[in-house]
């Protein structure tokens, strides 16, 4: 999906194979989505985030940091959905060409690499040519992201090559955004963070042998699929072990460097006692930081939209992997539980004196400690009705007794 916005000089055209190859991420300005094999599985989901996001920058008050916006959409032919128009009080247009790109038929994407590789060249110069034309009183510079299905090497490569002679002086940024669908996770790809568990038992020199077969095993994959695993990106705890610290460096070997108190899995830092104590300490830095930001344009937003904002910036950190917190002590609880009141009162505008039990009551917020219990609550009645992911329901397993009682028909689990 495409935006963009006036931004400094960009660099210049004789270093452009560097600057595509060397691809750098930021907040999309331009937007091109070129539509991917599988468009009828993605389009209602890119089509719904991209009229939510759509819905909030147009209404927003303030200094407009995304005054301009472009749509592309590149199937069988290129297509121009919205010619480079300005976001702010636009919305109806916005969103008249957000359907007419989810009413795309997915028989028109492209089947062939050269025909698809032309036709992505040509709409991102004529992206940029109607950008230069619009704004060709200034030296700024627009950024465009692609979002694809296909293989995001594969759409590098092609525009690197592509557009190694084309005068990109316009261009700041380039970014491509490959989507992944559940069937294709792991034939083609890597997840950035992959995970080992392995049972320690008495004989530590045998575990660590095992450990080092597996590593080796794993390097071997790795390079046999022409990657590579970092060293010095790896981590390694052992949980509620009590055998000495010397003593584990000691059987580690090589690995000693790798060895940690907290590891990171999933954005989740897990320490070695499983207190969680660092992980509530990052979320609740994390969270305050984001509504010390949104405190300050509260006064450009509009209630509804700064409702969103705190939705999608602290709520979703407050509710991330949090059924991990159930058996938090009352104390880190508590630590979270004022990150959301003080989302509450930035909402709400209320006193840092009042009561904010009634304040959450009326936002229909529920506490942390019982937002926790219904998540693994809602996750239990998924799983038990078949409507969980397949790798969940295999956890849950049905309380069969040995002898018949009366809580035998209450399906307990």
């Amino acid at each position: 999906s495409l935006l963009c916005r006036p931004l400094y000089k960009a660099p210049s055209s004789t270093h452009t194979h560097t600057f595509i190859k060397n691809l750098v991420f930021h907040f999309p300005r331009l937007q091109l989505p070129a539509l991917p094999p599988r468009w009828s599985e993605t389009r209602t989901v890119l089509c719904d985030a991209l009229d939510n996001f759509l819905s909030l920058a147009s209404s927003l008050d303030g200094p407009c940091r995304i005054p301009l916006l472009s749509l592309y959409a590149v199937s069988r032919q290129r297509e121009c959905l919205l010619p480079l128009v300005q976001v702010r009080g636009n919305f109806a247009r916005l969103h008249s060409c957000v359907e007419e790109l989810r009413s795309i038929p997915s028989e028109g994407c492209i089947r062939g690499a050269a025909a698809g590789a032309d036709l992505l060249r040509q709409a991102v110069l004529d992206s940029l040519q109607q950008f230069k034309q619009y704004i060709r009183h200034t030296s700024a510079g627009s950024q465009v992201t692609l979002v694809t299905s296909q293989p995001g090497r594969s759409i590098v490569h092609q525009l690197e090559m592509g557009l190694k002679d084309a005068d990109l002086v316009s261009l700041k940024r380039l970014l491509v955004v490959q989507i992944y669908s559940t069937g294709d996770w792991g034939q083609d790809t890597l997840s950035p963070e992959a995970a080992i568990y392995f049972e320690l038992n008495d004989d530590l020199a045998l575990s660590f042998h095992c450990f080092q077969e597996c590593i080796r095993e794993v390097k071997e994959w790795l390079l046999a699929n022409s990657l590579i695993l970092n060293d010095k990106k790896t981590e390694i705890v052992v949980f509620g072990s009590n055998v000495p610290r010397g003593q584990l460096r000691d059987a580690f070997g090589s690995l000693t460097s790798s060895l940690s108190d907290t590891v990171s899995n999933l954005g989740v830092l897990l320490d070695s006692s499983f207190k969680l104590d660092k992980q509530v300490s990052a979320v609740v830095r994390s969270s305050f930081y984001q509504l010390r930001l949104i405190s300050k344009a509260k006064q450009y937003v509009l209630h509804k939209d700064l409702e969103k904002l705190i939705h999608a910036f602290v709520t979703s950190r407050l509710d991330y992997c949090n059924s991990l917190c159930f058996v938090l002590p009352s104390a880190l609880l508590h630590r979270l539980q004022t990150v959301q009141n003080a989302a509450a009162r930035i909402l709400t505008r209320t006193g840092k004196f009042a009561c904010i039990t009634p304040v959450l009551a009326d936002l229909h917020w529920l506490l942390i400690k019982y937002r926790i219990q219904f998540k693994i609550l809602l996750l239990t009645f998924k799983m038990s009705n078949n409507t969980a992911p397949s790798h969940l329901k295999e956890l849950l397993k049905s309380y069969v007794p040995a002898r018949a009682l009366r809580s035998s028909t209450q399906l307990l689990f």
